[in-house]
């Protein structure tokens, strides 16, 4: 009913869901103008970090905190994914590629996914280098703050892994040689060669890889669902022949799997009552910003329930049509970061399952 109503033009659909309001917003140019006018009723819907960070989570700031820490991170995670780094992702990535398809469960597969998302994390935004024994405490630490997947409520196992990779850190920083034990080109080193560091840049880092681990190794599942038995894309994504447009074929496949079913939705609480083109908002009630169905409404993507990667390379979509990263002032810092990580797999795979 939602997708039919955001290819229809609705904009907003109320509906009650257990005993919450839930506000749909089913259009993005309405969303972004809700956003901008009432950001100051509205509280982001994520993990609550205040226990173990200082300002808590970068996705629930507000105010002065949030201006503050989201230029660090957006000036940190800025431009391609440092050259120092490239060799050791392509490795992690075809390793596990290669483990993967050398056959095993779901449950298996999903495993190697996750390691492959985990190890590229730790190499990449914290700036540990693979094969040394900081990076494998870390993994080891990482894996008992969450050995089933995220862990949403911060409990004892999650403090005392935190606590561990905390740590670790502070001293790969802060060598007594006064040498940085971490790569300088990581989201990590810049901030510490920008003294941009503290305990809330530090323990967002960590929550960032903790966090993303998961989002990656979904990603990651999606685009083998959706190009693993297609050898046309397979060899499609495989070929060297360049672009007609601004995007490679790895590009357009990370992002026909982002609109078909990584982004699933934007949430905000309501903090208090206020009125948005003539509706009633209540506090207390959820803002859902459906990002799943406004990508698939008909009047913007053609055969939309279908995947379908060339889209993307035979046109541009405007951020009033496509959002994968999210919109406003809480959008994803780590976009072109995300995009460039899951194209590597892209490629990485579709070699493996070609050569």
């Amino acid at each position: 009913m939602l997708i039919t109503k955001a290819g229809n033009g609705c904009s907003i659909l109320t509906t009650v869901w257990g005993d919450r309001v839930h506000i749909c917003v089913l259009n993005l140019a309405t969303a972004r103008r809700l956003l901008a006018q009432h950001r100051e009723d509205l509280n982001s819907i994520s993990i609550d970090l205040k226990s173990i960070v200082p300002k808590g989570f970068l996705r629930t700031m507000e105010g002065e905190d949030h201006k503050t820490y989201r230029k660090l991170f957006s000036r940190a995670m800025a431009g391609s994914v440092a050259r120092s780094a490239v060799t050791d992702v392509c490795v992690i990535i075809d390793q596990g590629v290669t483990g993967m398809l050398d056959g095993g469960t779901e449950t298996e597969v999903q495993r190697v996914l996750e390691q492959i998302a985990l190890r590229v994390l730790i190499r990449t935004l914290v700036g540990v280098r693979s094969h040394t024994a900081a990076f494998d405490e870390i993994e080891q630490q990482f894996r008992a703050m969450g050995p089933d997947g995220f862990v949403w409520k911060i409990g004892p196992s999650q403090r005392a892994a935190f606590k561990i990779i905390y740590n670790r850190l502070l001293a790969l920083i802060t060598d007594a040689n006064g040498e940085i034990g971490i790569d300088s080109n990581s989201v990590l080193g810049r901030l510490v060669n920008g003294d941009l560091i503290d305990s809330t840049t530090i323990g967002n880092l960590i929550y960032m890889v903790e966090m993303g681990r998961s989002d990656f190794q979904s990603l990651f599942s999606w685009i083998v669902r959706f190009i693993g038995d297609d050898p046309s894309i397979l060899r499609q994504a495989f070929s060297s022949q360049p672009p007609t447009s601004g995007v490679s074929r790895a590009q357009a496949v990370v992002l026909e799997a982002l609109r078909m079913e990584q982004s699933i939705a934007l949430m905000r609480s309501v903090k208090r009552d206020f009125v948005f083109d003539g509706l009633l908002i209540p506090k207390g009630a959820a803002v859902r910003i459906c990002l799943w169905e406004i990508h698939k409404a008909a009047s913007t993507f053609e055969d939309a329930l279908t995947f379908n990667s060339d889209r993307f390379l035979q046109r541009e979509f405007s951020a009033d049509q496509f959002a994968p990263f999210g919109l406003g002032h809480h959008r994803c810092p780590a976009a072109e970061f995300t995009t460039q990580i899951a194209s590597l797999f892209v490629e990485a795979y579709a070699r493996a399952r070609c050569v």
